[in-house]
């Protein structure tokens, strides 16, 4: 009969949407397969924060470029957890960036955050399956 025809088609759409909203979910937990290019870009910008310490505009604009690139890489090839991490990187590359006239303790302070986190996400990257 007809109600059972859309009560069949309707049980079908609340599996299926059930079914997609699992998956989304669950890539978040499938973790990401090891990437050259993420890892690349990632030991540039920790080589910069590791080795700066003062106000370079040319070295602050580099690591700004390497981490708008790893930001928007992630966005559309890695799961949640792995773009909160270069979200954060960054927010605290673009606060160096955006500071007007940064005080020397400031660029050394800021330099440390980035280059601690940019080492914790090169563990992770580098750990990955290859």
């Amino acid at each position: 009969s007809i109600m059972d025809k859309n009560m069949m088609k309707g049980i079908i759409i609340g599996f299926m949407v059930i079914t997609i909203g699992a998956c989304s979910s669950l890539g978040n937990l499938i973790p990401n397969k090891f990437d050259n290019v993420e890892y690349g870009s990632l030991v540039r910008l920790g080589v910069i924060a590791e080795n700066t310490k003062e106000c370079n505009e040319t070295l602050i604009i580099t690591a700004w470029g390497e981490s708008a690139f790893l930001e928007k890489y992630a966005k559309y090839t890695m799961n949640e957890t792995s773009q909160k991490i270069y979200v954060r990187i960054n927010d605290l590359v673009e606060e160096l960036k955006d500071r007007e006239d940064p005080t020397p303790a400031y660029c050394r302070i800021k330099w440390g955050n980035i280059s601690k986190v940019v080492e914790e996400a090169l563990s992770v990257s580098g750990s990955r399956q290859k």
